[in-house]
């Protein structure tokens, strides 16, 4: 499944691409920027999954368990979010 994501980044905004649900990982791609910006992440990674509201979009917060967040903003992060507690 392909979504259409922002990708919230401390200090510098947003990175516009598209999140990418494997079987065992989540990929990020942005649209503009070079792969050294891709990154993956296993699901076995996971530690939490969060939904926040920030004064100008809905995140979806997504917690590592080394206490990393990477944090997006999708259309429909209830159903992003769902799949991804299914793959815990």
């Amino acid at each position: 499944m392909k979504i259409f994501a922002l990708h919230s980044t401390q200090n510098k905004g947003f990175t516009i691409g598209k999140i990418h649900l494997l079987d065992n990982r989540l990929i990020f791609k942005p649209w503009f920027l070079s792969k050294k910006n891709e990154f993956e992440i296993p699901y076995n990674w996971i530690e939490n999954i969060e939904k926040e509201f920030i004064h100008i979009t809905k995140l979806l917060r997504v917690i590592l368990k080394d206490n990393t967040t990477v944090a997006f903003s999708v259309y429909n992060r209830n159903k992003v979010k769902q799949f991804l507690e299914n793959k815990l």
